[in-house]
């Protein structure tokens, strides 16, 4: 053949070598052959004969001969695949066959195993060894998940991670090593940072406190939020968010809470984690006021991607403050629906509805699913028993306005009541902003909206209570339009309105530098007695490529649009500015702080590496090093380690082809945080798997292929293997019993069978009782007729390769053959070998033929005409047959011998009849037939009144028969106004209004047909009665004059006069004009009845009670300023006047018992006083409504005038412009601001 042989030699019988043949045709095919002489038919199967047709079985296992194994086979590119041969005599079948596999390196590649290997024969899969974490076979180079790295992210204070490596359970290990690196925490990284600024008279760029992440890519500062006081320690806390943190699974999340102080450190106090992967827990974070009213402040954290209502439904947890809080989550507030985004935007809402508890409002902008986008925010109002149903719904106007992408509050108009704030980027492709008013009934009808005024500006994407930075009593908003392109340059912008009046505008300076990105009021940070702003531009350059920046304007009466502090990221793509909020004063100085996130900043850390790894196999240490690493190594092997585990635990599972198992666990161990990955694994080991009993695709060849004999007389059968690795497979130990073929077998003889004439018998004889096979199971052989007598009558046929079936329906129903039937079957096996069955008898009885109706019924009928039929039947025994009736219409009859049916009054509908014959020995024939019966129609059998008079009630009893006796409705057709007819009774009435002649048609009908009747009716001129158009007044006060005037009108033109029955005392009525005069001296139900009359005999009556109460004066309430409350300068006094039982007339104000001044407004009332008058100290303010009666009962307040400059806290929006934090008494003060909301 001209190729080069390789040789696997040894054997002790001829051919002495397996070879495989190169550069040939038939390349990668072994053949384990020998030439079959009188006593030899291969070198590895037992010698066996077909001899008198006798079965000869070979011991249950039986080895190459001469015990060898050794057979290779190379799998090399590019197929990756060889095919090994077995030589069996033809004739013969496998009883047993096994054999063994083991996987060996690539010729010339000792780190190169087959991996994915598949052994098959005939199309079927013999042995395979492809699970998950299987690795290549004889090396393992991956671990248990698959993955040929492993990666372990320690958290503060390390911990342990486990992993696994799955290696086959009787392997045994001769090499075993692997890589390990570490990168200590964030050396090199980008974890992001949020950075404080304290207040004071002059702000330095350059941060005060600086709160790093943990891990790369954790978005660290994403969002960052004052939380208000949550320990009620006098120091202002805040909250950071690192959203895509991967603690709980991938983008879990996680949130971490701050405590302020003296001397602030930058070690979470409390760390918050999301519960689930890809929850994004921490996408945004707030304070939320102090929604229990406990004293303390609490924090809400947003989750938007979690899946508690559907797929990124999302979720915000609610946290309550306390001495000693906690991570565990107080209340979860939950999307409605799968792609909600609920929780993207979370922030306090102030105090909302005025109850002294404060609220929660939560934006969801992606409502509907993803599908509409229009967008919703939800306020949920605090209390005692505060519930997560939300209170107020707000909604987006159109499709993708994303409304809810950024919430905020403020006391926006002043009214004590903190207003919400909800943007809605997407509106008209412009953006826009919408404020709905806080009360004690709040409603989500908008109060004032804002607009962007270009294509694309995202306005609305931030948005921030801005406090008041005017001192005016009201306070602002700040609204971010960070893709502003007023510039050319697409810089951003942001704007700051009062009420509903922009009143600046701030302009992103730089290339793409986004202004507007965050947006957030910031307290007053210079303690000037004006509150101030801040605003992110999260890409300008001015410190870096995309470095970041934020800007604080100070509020003041002058306030203008040029910042007041500049603060920069200082390092390219930190993004600073990506979040920025007021953090309340976290060191208790009298000047608020800011806080700004940066949420891909790098961080300089001196930890030098990553603190006491180790790493164990079970209890066994395989390395491990003592204080810092920081770099790579090479674990030693380890082999015996593995070797005495293996040997030491049970098999962890096995798989579809019996390979089993070991999981071995690898806990991976270290004191610090970062991060240690395992890669290189390398684990070479020796396994002699077994390919289980193949019998069954092995006899399956066999069969197929035993006329595609060799010249030897052998069938040769392939055995294909292949990988998708370069790697040599070998296979030995190959035990194979066989067995010649003989025919299939009686086991028992056929019987006689017995079968009813009349009958098909699909299983009569069951043929698998019958025959047996040595080699084929009975379901695999073949059933045939060979022959049977009288086939003109019975047929005969196999059902299901199975059963002997049977049909004796040869004639009539009642008219069948019976007899005997002589028959044989045959069976054969798949090597084509045939047995015959004995001759058997099948038995055809005789049975009792029912009788057959042979007649039809004749259908067409008529109403009342007399209907007859004779039913006719026939008996193939010529029994004597009798007739009956299982069902007919009532008054049906029929002869029970000569089967006559009468019906001599039909009536009409539709009736079934079922009419049986009988041959008296339990055979019967039953006919079932319908009849159809026409309907007769109702005739109207009254005569209408013609003659009517206007006003006079016309009743017409219409009245009609039907012959059928159907149930009669009756309707109606007329030009006559008024005119009506009862559908059930036929009674028809009217009230003529006018003379004249007027036509009308009733109508009878039985469902199916009617009759009619047309007919006129003449109406005369009659008197009309008076008719009351008022309605009468039933309610009075005592000492109140009370006044009815009682009206009626004449249809006739005849003059009207008015009395009254059980007039009380006092009461008169002018009988002329109606007018009813009284005034009550007492409470209590006064019933009366008012006349009127035409003079000529008719009269109308009006009858009523009056229910007399007594006066309720009108009630006021002052809203501001609140008792003992300091205040100074120009003074807004407010509150609300409720009518009593007069309306309110006006309001009056005095201080200190001085004059009365007249207040503006009447429901709503204010009055400005300026306290520049006053001597410092408590004052008495007072206040009284007047109704034009009365006025009502006085209120008073005391305040506390203060003219000097104030100290201590500033503002922190979205609290309703209280000025300090007054956490006891009266849980008014809601905590901490809420800064804009952060993509």
């Amino acid at each position: 053949m001209g190729g080069i042989v390789q040789k696997v030699c040894g054997m002790r019988v001829a051919p002495k070598c397996i070879t495989k043949v190169e550069n040939d045709p038939m390349n990668g095919i072994y053949r384990l052959t020998r030439g079959i002489s009188v006593r030899q038919i291969s070198v590895i199967l037992v010698l066996l004969f077909c001899v008198n047709s006798t079965i000869n079985i070979s011991s249950d296992a039986v080895d190459f001969e001469g015990g060898l194994k050794d057979l290779i086979i190379s799998l090399d590119s590019p197929g990756f695949s060889g095919i090994a041969e077995i030589e069996i005599p033809a004739g013969y079948y496998s009883a047993n066959a096994t054999m063994n596999i083991a996987g060996l390196a690539a010729g010339g590649n000792l780190s190169s195993y087959p991996e994915n290997v598949l052994v098959s024969l005939n199309g079927s899969i013999i042995w395979a060894f492809n699970s998950i974490g299987y690795g290549q076979f004889g090396r393992q180079d991956r671990f248990a998940n698959d993955l040929k790295k492993e990666t372990c992210d320690f958290g503060s204070g390390g911990g342990t991670i486990n992993k696994k490596i799955r290696l086959p359970k009787e392997s045994t290990i001769s090499g075993a090593r692997m890589g390990i690196k570490s990168v200590p925490s964030n050396s090199g990284l980008n974890p992001g940072g949020a950075y404080i600024f304290f207040g004071g008279q002059s702000i330095q760029d350059n941060p005060d406190v600086k709160l790093t992440g943990i891990m790369k890519g954790d978005r660290f500062g994403w969002s960052v939020s004052g939380a208000g006081d949550v320990n009620n320690d006098g120091y202002d806390d805040v909250i950071v968010g690192a959203y895509r943190a991967n603690v709980s699974g991938t983008v879990s999340g996680q949130a971490y809470l701050y405590f302020g102080g003296s001397k602030m450190n930058i070690t979470p106090d409390i760390i918050f984690t999301g519960d689930a992967a890809w929850d994004a827990f921490g996408y945004d974070v707030s304070s939320a006021g102090d929604v229990n009213c406990d004293g303390y402040a609490d924090v809400i954290i947003g989750a938007h991607y979690n899946g508690g209502g559907g797929t990124a439904s999302g979720s915000a947890y609610l946290y309550f403050g306390g001495g000693k809080m906690d991570n565990n989550v107080d209340m979860i507030f939950t999307g409605a629906a799968a792609g909600d985004r609920f929780g993207s935007s979370v922030s306090s809402a102030g105090d909302a509805n005025g109850d002294g508890y404060g609220d929660l409002i939560i934006g969801a902008p992606q409502i509907n699913g993803g599908n509409d986008w229009k967008g919703q925010a939800y306020v949920f109002f605090g209390g005692k028993n505060m519930d997560n149903a939300s209170d107020v719904t707000f909604n987006g106007n159109n499709s993708d306005d994303l409304l809810g992408r950024s919430v905020s509050s403020g006391d926006i108009n002043g009214d004590g009541y903190t207003d919400v704030i909800v943007g809605a980027l997407g509106g008209s492709n412009l953006g826009y902003v919408n404020c709905y008013f806080g009360s004690q009934n709040m409603d989500n009808i908008v109060d004032i909206s804002y607009s962007g005024s270009s294509y694309g500006d995202r306005f609305g994407f931030s948005v921030s209570g801005a406090g008041d930075v005017n001192n005016d009593g009201f306070q602002e908003i700040v609204v971010g339009a960070y893709a502003n392109n007023d510039t050319g340059n697409i810089s951003g912008k942001a704007y700051l309105y009062s009420k509903s009046n922009e009143i600046l505008n701030f302009q992103g300076s730089g290339y793409k530098d986004w202004l507007g990105w965050s947006v957030s009021g910031s307290g007053d940070v210079n303690n000037d007695g004006y509150d101030d702003i801040i605003i992110g531009a999260i890409y300008n350059d001015s410190t870096g490529n995309n470095s970041g920046a934020a800007y604080i304007h100070y509020g003041g009466p002058n306030m203008d649009n040029i910042p007041d502090v500049n603060l920069s990221g200082n390092q390219s793509k930190a993004w600073f500015g990506a979040s920025v909020s007021s953090a309340g004063d976290v060191n208790n100085d009298g000047y608020d702080d800011v806080i700004v996130g940066a949420y891909n900043a790098s961080i300089n850390n001196s930890i030098s590496g990553i603190l006491d790894p180790s790493i164990l196999i079970g209890s066994r240490t395989i390395w491990n090093l003592s204080g810092s690493f920081n770099g790579s190594a090479e674990i030693g092997d380890f082999a015996q380690i593995l070797n005495q585990y293996i040997s030491s635990v049970n098999a962890s599972g096995m798989d579809e082809y019996g390979n089993l198992y070991v999981d071995i666990p690898l806990s991976v161990k270290a004191e610090s945080i970062g991060n240690i990955s395992l890669y290189d694994l390398e684990i070479v080991y020796d396994h002699n798997a077994t390919i289980r009993n193949f019998t069954i695709p092995l006899n399956r060849y066999l069969s197929a292929h035993q006329n595609d004999k060799n010249v030897n007389g052998n069938v040769i059968v392939p055995i294909d293997v292949s990988s998708k690795t370069a790697g040599r497979i070998g296979l030995f130990n190959l035990q194979i019993g066989l067995f010649c073929d003989q025919p299939p077998s009686l086991a028992k003889d056929i019987g006689t069978a017995y079968m009813d004439e009349d009958v098909a018998v699909v299983s009569l004889i069951d043929l698998y009782q019958h025959f047996k096979d040595d080699l084929d199971p009975v379901n695999n052989l073949a059933y045939s007729v060979v022959s049977a007598t009288n086939s003109s009558f019975v047929r005969l046929w196999i059902t299901a390769n199975r059963y002997l079936s049977a049909d004796a329906l040869t004639g009539t129903a009642n008219d069948n053959w019976t007899g005997t039937v002589q028959a044989k079957v045959a069976c054969g096996d798949r090597s084509g070998l045939r047995t015959e069955s004995n001759f058997f008898t099948i038995v055809v009885r005789n049975v009792n033929d029912p009788p057959l109706i042979t007649s039809s019924a004749p259908l067409k009928i008529e109403n009342g005409v007399p209907y007859f039929y004779n039913v006719t039947a026939v008996d193939g025994d010529s029994d004597l047959i009798g007739y009956h009736l299982l069902k007919a219409p009532p008054d049906m009859t029929i002869d029970g011998r000569t089967g006559q049916i009468a019906w001599m009054r039909p009536v009409r509908g539709n009736h079934e009849v079922n009419v049986q014959a009988s041959d008296g020995n339990d055979g019967s024939d039953v006919q079932i037939f319908h009849l159809l019966v026409g309907n007769i129609g109702p005739r109207i059998t009254s005569a209408a009144p013609f003659k009517g008079e206007t006003w006079v009630r016309y009743v017409y009893n219409v009245t009609a028969e039907d012959p059928d006796e159907d149930r009669l409705t009756f309707s109606l057709d007329t030009n006559a106004v008024g005119m009506q007819i009862n559908g059930t009774t036929g009674v028809l009435t009217w009230t003529p209004q006018f003379a004249g002649r007027f036509s009308a048609t009733v109508f009878a009908s039985d469902g199916e047909e009617s009759d009619r009747q047309d007919f006129t009716i003449t109406v005369i001129q009659g008197n009309n009665a008076p008719r009351f158009v008022t309605r009468a007044v039933v309610s009075a006060t005592v000492g109140i004059p009370y006044t009815y005037t009682a009206m009626a009108v004449d249809d006739d033109g005849d003059s009207v006069v008015y009395t009254v029955l059980n007039a009380p005392p006092g009461m008169t009525i002018g009988d002329s004009n109606g007018i009813i005069s009284w005034t009550p001296a007492a409470t209590g139900n006064y019933p009366l009845t008012v006349i009127a009359s035409d003079g000529r005999g008719a009269e109308a009556r009006q009858e009523f009670t009056i229910v007399v109460t007594e006066k309720v004066k009108v009630k006021l309430e002052i809203a501001r300023p609140s008792e003992n409350e300091r205040v100074k300068g120009k003074v807004r006094i407010s509150g609300t006047a409720a009518r009593g039982t007069l309306d309110v007339a006006g309001v009056q104000v005095r201080v200190d018992g001085g004059k009365w001044t007249n207040a503006t407004g009447t429901g709503s009332w204010e009055f400005v006083l300026d306290t520049a008058r006053l001597k410092n100290g408590p004052h008495i303010l007072e206040a009284r409504a007047f109704d034009g009666a009365d006025y009502s009962d006085a209120v008073n307040r005391t305040m506390i005038v203060d003219n000097q400059k104030a100290q201590g806290k500033g503002f922190i929006p979205g609290f309703s412009g209280m000025a300090a934090l007054v956490a006891v008494m009266a849980c008014a003060a809601l905590l901490a601001g809420k800064r804009a909301w952060f993509h």
